[in-house]
């Protein structure tokens, strides 16, 4: 199968059912939110097949189209040949338009490469994240004139150096679980928690290689200026978080991670004791902001930890 079949296979199997129990409906490249109707608030996917240095990829993005009802039966008023079906890969000359990508906390034309079902399980699953999280309320305020700006749609452009972009080649996986110092100046791109697990994902953009950390134990986050939060787990398996006192940071455990989305490891170290210490330095999160100049980031989990070894993103 090649990466333009996985592309439509992913849309099927994945993106499609996903959508449509979110209230969506359509299928293949185009999507309409049913609760807007009969405003016309519409998801797209545009691809673009090819291949580079000997390997068969198929890119693609998502664009995102809010146009009101009244304001496309007055433009069919005065252009009788427009007919009723509204794309959102076409920018029209009412409405609001872009690209999932300028929606983002660095805003950029954000495209995915598909060569594999890897990437194409990747891919659906950042897809379906961004689109639910932050293209479905950019389409409701579409409709009111409140979206956000947004630049001109561009045609494709190479990979961008967004960690969630899908790169090819240029990267070499090291062997077995790497040492914590090794994570130096690499990136968190997602948090998450498994069967009393939490999960944290590490991109070396060096190498394009990826590996996670399993956190097994109570751990804390540490910010100097809004205090600290410790979690763990109580006697019945639920989550129990202990606050410093006048401690500002979110009580949620995945809300505390989240802060630490797309900042730079800036050290890493494993304790006497077992513990792991790991420093992060100023950076922007994708969702909330947790910055402060000068003060660096600490998660301090306080015994079980393991890594997964690297592995290449592709």
């Amino acid at each position: 199968m090649n990466a333009t079949d996985l592309f439509h296979q992913m849309l099927r199997r994945k993106i499609a059912p996903a959508l449509r129990d979110a209230g969506f409906t359509g299928t293949g490249l185009e999507y309409r939110l049913r609760e807007c109707a009969p405003d016309h608030a519409l998801v797209g996917f545009q691809r673009s097949a090819g291949d580079g240095d000997g390997v068969e990829r198929c890119r693609f993005t998502v664009n995102l189209r809010a146009v009101p009802h009244e304001d496309h039966e007055a433009l069919r008023r005065r252009r009788p040949a427009l007919g009723s079906r509204i794309s959102a890969n076409r920018v029209g000359p009412v409405g609001w338009h872009t690209r999932i990508g300028r929606l983002l906390g660095h805003p950029h034309d954000h495209w995915w490469t598909i060569t594999d079902e890897r990437s194409a399980d990747r891919a659906a699953d950042d897809v379906l994240a961004l689109v639910l999280r932050h293209g479905v309320p950019a389409l409701w305020a579409g409709l009111v004139d409140l979206a956000p700006e947004h630049g001109p749609a561009l045609d494709p452009v190479p990979d961008c150096l967004d960690p969630h972009c899908f790169r090819i080649g240029g990267g070499r996986p090291g062997a077995g679980a790497p040492a914590p110092e090794e994570l130096e100046d690499a990136v968190v791109v997602e948090v998450g928690e498994r069967r009393s697990s939490y999960v944290i994902t590490f991109l070396d953009e060096s190498w394009d290689r990826e590996t996670r950390l399993h956190i097994d134990a109570s751990w804390r986050l540490e910010q100097p200026a809004f205090g600290w939060v410790r979690v763990g787990y109580g006697s019945e398996g639920d989550v129990r978080t202990a606050p410093s006192a006048g401690c500002s940071l979110p009580a949620d455990p995945l809300a505390l991670l989240g802060e630490l989305t797309l900042c730079h490891v800036d050290s890493a170290q494993a304790a006497p004791d077992g513990s792991l210490l790991l420093a992060f330095e100023q950076g922007t999160p994708r969702e909330s902001g947790l910055t402060v100049a000068g003060t660096p980031h600490a998660l301090a989990p306080d015994r079980a930890w393991h890594f997964e070894e690297w592995t290449e993103v592709r």
